[in-house]
C-alpha cells in the first residue's frame, strides 16, 4: 500500500511520503480490537486539554484492568509492515483524491496533511486489528483531523464505535487570557505564534468555533462526547472523566460477555 501510494504521489506532485521509523514491533497475531477503547481529547490549542489529559492518565487510568497507552507509546510501534484495509484504506484513498483536487494548496502542504493522516490511520488500524484489551488515552488523534470533512458514513461508523471524546471547552475571554499569559513567559503556543494584537484575539475565537463545530458534527453522527469546562478545577474534571469512561467501559464489558 505504501509503495503504491508513494508512486501515485510522486507522479502527481513530485514528492513522496516521509517514512517514519518506529521502534516497537507490532504483535505477531491479529486480534479483533472490539475490547479496546479510545478516549480522544479534542479542543482548541491552549485551552488546557493536554494538561487535563496528562492529569487523567497519571491519576486515574492506572487503576484500570486494561493496558493503558498514551499517544507516545502508541507512536512507538513500527507500523511500516501494516497494509491498510477496510475503513482506514477507504479514508486514505478518499483524502488523497480530496487534497489532489483542492485548488490553491501547495504540493508540500498536501503531502504534509496526507502524511499526518496516513500515520494516524496506521495507528488506528493497529488498534483495531492488533491490540487487545487496551485503553488508549490520546490527545487530539484521528477524528480531530477531519473537521467538517468527515469520511463516508459507513467508514465513520467504524471509527466511532470504540471511541469516546472529551471536548475541552473554555470561554473566549479565558482562552485569550491564557494565551497572553503564556506569551509573557515566551511560551506562546505554536498555533498562535504569528498572531499579535487584534489578530491574537480573533484567532482563538475562530479555533474555539471550529472545535465546537467539530464536536457538534460528531454528536450528530452518533459520537459519544463529554463536554468539560477546563476553567473548572483540574481534579474535579479528571474525576468526572474517570466516572464517565468507567461507565462506558463497564457497559462495553457487559455487551461483550
Amino acid at each position: 500500500m505504501l509503495h503504491k501510494l508513494n508512486n501515485f504521489l510522486e507522479k502527481s506532485t513530485g514528492l513522496r511520503l516521509i517514512h517514519v521509523e518506529r521502534r516497537k514491533p507490532i504483535p505477531d497475531t491479529k486480534h479483533p480490537g472490539t475490547n479496546n477503547l479510545i478516549v480522544e481529547f479534542i479542543g482548541a490549542s491552549c485551552v488546557g486539554k493536554t494538561t487535563l489529559c496528562n492529569h487523567f492518565i497519571k491519576n486515574y487510568v492506572s487503576k484500570q484492568e486494561k493496558k493503558v497507552m498514551d499517544k507516545i507509546e502508541l507512536a512507538s510501534f513500527d507500523t511500516s509492515t501494516i497494509e491498510l484495509k477496510n475503513a482506514q484504506a477507504n479514508i486514505l484513498k478518499e483524502k488523497i483524491c480530496f487534497f489532489g483536487e483542492k485548488k490553491g494548496m501547495e504540493a508540500s502542504a498536501r503531502i504534509g496533511k496526507i502524511n499526518k493522516l496516513y500515520i494516524f490511520l496506521k495507528e488506528d488500524y493497529l488498534i483495531a486489528n492488533y491490540l487487545s484489551n487496551s485503553l488508549l488515552v490520546l490527545d487530539e488523534h484521528l477524528l480531530s483531523r477531519f473537521y467538517n470533512e468527515f469520511p463516508k458514513d459507513k467508514d465513520l461508523e467504524e471509527l466511532l464505535k470504540n471511541r469516546l471524546f472529551i471536548h475541552c471547552t473554555l470561554s473566549s475571554k479565558a482562552h485569550i487570557k491564557r494565551i497572553k499569559e503564556r506569551s509573557k513567559r515566551r511560551i506562546k503556543p505554536k498555533f498562535y505564534k504569528d498572531y499579535y494584537g487584534k489578530e491574537l484575539e480573533n484567532a482563538p475565537r475562530k479555533q474555539l468555533g471550529k472545535k465546537e463545530e467539530l464536536a457538534a458534527l460528531l454528536a450528530q453522527k452518533g459520537a459519544r462526547i463529554l463536554e468539560v469546562d477546563v476553567a473548572d478545577d483540574l481534579e474535579k474534571n479528571a474525576k468526572q472523566i474517570d466516572q464517565w469512561v468507567s461507565h462506558h467501559l463497564s457497559m462495553k464489558e457487559k455487551n461483550h460477555t
